[in-house]
Parts: structure tokens; sequence; C-alpha cells
């Protein structure tokens, strides 16, 4: 929409604050999103059986979505928190990237914002969890109606509290790759309570490794050679 999908693949190799800074405007004008849920709308109202052209996240009884561009590292999605299912939230996700939010809807819900602070040398990939940063919370405040957060989601996130309505979020998010992990906190606490791979073939091969280890230490005779 808008000559948006050019403007993505012109920004490639750009840093996640460059990517975040020349997109805020598809942000901050949301006339192309009226015409972009039409048309899919239009096309499935064509032909019933036909996949979603929009597609969907999450859903269920939980947190949803529609995924409206998605190329390389760059994602532009539109979130929905239904009031029916909001609860208190525990944990918050720290990932390695940059995010720009627009509040479509805020449902007059609350938001809290989360801190941790990350060393250049744990950016870099050199992460440990023992000597992680504990997490620092901030006290809530009113979602406002038609605001743009700015995160960098390295080290910063937030959570939404109950509302009386729905909540809806336009989320411009770039994750590019990272040797620094997904983190985990306890909200409460500010305890780290988990990492994982910021991407899926990271992930996999912390599986391998982690199952090599496993195996080689239950048979390390395996392993010796002959």
């Amino acid at each position: 929409p808008d000559g948006l999908h050019a403007k993505i693949d012109a920004l490639a190799s750009a840093s996640p604050a460059a990517v975040i800074a020349a997109l805020t405007p598809w942000l901050a004008g949301t006339h192309w999103l009226g015409g972009r849920l039409a048309d899919a709308l239009a096309l499935m109202a064509a032909d019933p059986f036909s996949r979603p052209p929009l597609q969907p996240i999450g859903g269920g009884e939980g947190t949803g979505g529609l995924i409206l561009v998605e190329r390389g590292a760059i994602r532009l999605s539109l979130q929905l928190h239904p009031f029916t299912c909001a609860a208190a939230a525990h944990s918050t996700l720290f990932v390695p990237g940059a995010a720009a939010i627009r509040v479509v809807a805020n449902g007059g819900a609350s938001i809290r914002r989360h801190h941790v602070g990350v060393r250049a040398a744990e950016r870099a990939g050199d992460f440990s969890a023992a000597q992680a940063a504990p997490c620092r919370s901030g006290p809530p405040r009113a979602l406002v109606m038609g605001e743009i957060l700015h995160l960098d989601t390295t080290c910063e996130s937030f959570t939404i509290g109950r509302a009386s309505g729905d909540v809806m979020l336009l989320e411009l998010s770039v994750q590019p790759p990272s040797a620094l992990p997904v983190r985990t906190y306890d909200i409460a606490s500010g305890r780290l309570t988990g990492v994982s791979a910021a991407r899926r073939d990271g992930s996999f091969r912390q599986m391998a490794l982690t199952l090599l280890r496993h195996h080689f230490n239950r048979h390390p005779d395996a392993y010796i050679a002959r």
C-alpha cells in the first residue's frame, strides 16, 4: 500500500532505528489501512474457500491479529487485545530489535512500560543468564488513543492492563538476526525466568546442541575416536 513494499526493500540493510524512522508515516497516517482490509475482505467474499490474503497471527481465546506486510526482518501487523480475556500480565519479553506501535483503539486500558539494562558485550552475544540485569517496571498509566510508542525492544517492553473495551494496536517491528537471545522476565520480582534464540534457525541449532550434549553425557564412549 502506498509504495510501502518498495520503501521496505530500500531499507533492507538499514539499522532498526533507521527503518522505524523511515516507516513511521505509515503509522501516523492510516488512510491506507481501510483499503487494505477492504481488499482482503473482497477477495474472501468472492471465494469463501480461499486462503486469507492477510496472514492471521495468534487468536483463539487470546491476543490475535493480522500481518499486513512482512518482508525479511520487518513486519507491520494489526493486533487485537480483546477486553474479554484481558488479565494482569505476570511476565514480559525483550526481543532484539526495535518497534513503533500506534494505538488505534485504547479500550480504556492502562499501559505499563518495562526496562532492562543490556551491556554492549551482551548485545554482541556475550550473554549470561547469571549476570543478566533485573527488569525495572514503571507505574501504570492510561493508554492514549492515537499515541505512537517507540521502543528499543532489546531493552524496552510494555504490558497492557485491564480494559473496558478492545485494544487495537498497529505495530511496526524490526527484528534482525541477533546473537542476543529473547529474554522473559517476571514483572513482580524483576527476575529473568527464561531465554530463547532470537530466530528459528538459531533455536534449532540450540536444540540440536542441547540434545548432543545430553547424549554425550549419557554415552561418552560413542564419541571417542577409534
